[in-house]
Order: structure tokens, then C-alpha cells, then sequence
């Protein structure tokens, strides 16, 4: 599947207004005027969802679900690093190589991700046996509207017509005996909301 490069536009302004009022025993005083306090524009920060509980069997899946992210917007926010190890951990041989394909078209388009993903409605399948391999199916939705596109000469962000902020995705994750479970495969699509 062709990458996407999405653009968050939200801006969060915050104002807090303060005011003093007397009681009801005190003589009145003047009161202050309200004070109100603007935060600068910073890019959008999706609240960060609740972690989710798995059983003991599913939890080292979740984990490994984890750092397959992790990995992955590490990478993407910092496309001119070098160091996949990481990313190379979380994955197996043929999704690493798809990530990295993605990583290197992000250096051609001179562009990198900053802010973070939101993963949501986490489903993780009971694992079976296929022919000689331990895989298991997750699906989860990537809510993606506290991440912009930066310019990675100017470091401004760029616009991107189409944004989508939501994409499902379907991953399996199979279990490798020297490092426990990676990603083997991810699919995805655009979806209307999480």
C-alpha cells in the first residue's frame, strides 16, 4: 500500500480567566480584573487514550505492538537518523524492509512527522499455529491528528491536500523464538473516524 503523508492544522489555544469574589462576611473590596492567560500556538496534542488491559498470553503482543510504533514514528520524525535497530527488533525481515521503503521516501519528498499517533480500539486475536509459525492477528485504529509534516529544509509545515486522520490497520505479528513476537505484516485503509 502507497504511504500517506497526512498534516494536522489544529491549533491548541488555551485561556484561563481568574476572578476574586468577597464573602459574605467581609466588607466588599474592589475586585481585580479578570486575568486572562493565552498559551503560544503550539501543534495539536490528541489526549493520550487510556492503556488498554490484556490477559497475561496477550500482553506480551500489546508490547510488541508498542514498540513497532514506537519505532516506527521515531524513525519517521527523524528521517535523516540512521539507526533502525529498533525498528529492526520489532519487525520481521519483509516489514522492516516496507517501513524502510517508506522512511526512504520521506528523504526523497525531504519531509519528516512530528507529533504522535493515537492508537485506538485494539483488538488482539488468539494466536494460532500456521504451518510451522506462531502468528496472531491485531487490528487498531491509527488516529493521527496530533501529527504534522514538516519541511525538512525549512522545518515549516507543509500542507497536504486529502488529509485523512484516521487509518485502520490489520497487523500480524508472528512469534520468533530468539526475540519473541515482531510484525510480519501491516494493511491498512482510510476510514472516516476511529
Amino acid at each position: 500500500m502507497k504511504p500517506s503523508h497526512q498534516l494536522c492544522g489544529l491549533v491548541a489555544m488555551g485561556t484561563l480567566l481568574v476572578a476574586c469574589q468577597a464573602g459574605p462576611e467581609q466588607a466588599p473590596t474592589p475586585e481585580p480584573p479578570p486575568v486572562a492567560k493565552t498559551t503560544a500556538a503550539t501543534p495539536a496534542s490528541p489526549t493520550q487514550s487510556p492503556e488498554p488491559s490484556f490477559s497475561p498470553e496477550k500482553q506480551p503482543i500489546y508490547q510488541a505492538l508498542k514498540k513497532y510504533w514506537n519505532a516506527r514514528e521515531d524513525l519517521f520524525a527523524d528521517p535523516e537518523s540512521s539507526d533502525v535497530q529498533e525498528l529492526a527488533e520489532a519487525t520481521a525481515p519483509q516489514a522492516f524492509k516496507i517501513v524502510l521503503q517508506i522512511w526512504d521516501s520521506l528523504l526523497k519528498d525531504e519531509i519528516k512527522y512530528r507529533g504522535r499517533e493515537q492508537y485506538k480500539k485494539i483488538k488482539i486475536a488468539e494466536p494460532e499455529i500456521i504451518g510451522d509459525m506462531k502468528t496472531v492477528a491485531t487490528t487498531y485504529c491509527r488516529d493521527v491528528t496530533g501529527v504534522e509534516i514538516l519541511d525538512l529544509k525549512s522545518g515549516q509545515v507543509k500542507e497536504v491536500d486529502g488529509r485523512n486522520y484516521y487509518i485502520h490497520e490489520e497487523a500480524t505479528l508472528q512469534f520468533d523464538e530468539k526475540g519473541g513476537w515482531v510484525v510480519s505484516y501491516v494493511d491498512n485503509e482510510k476510514v472516516s473516524q476511529c
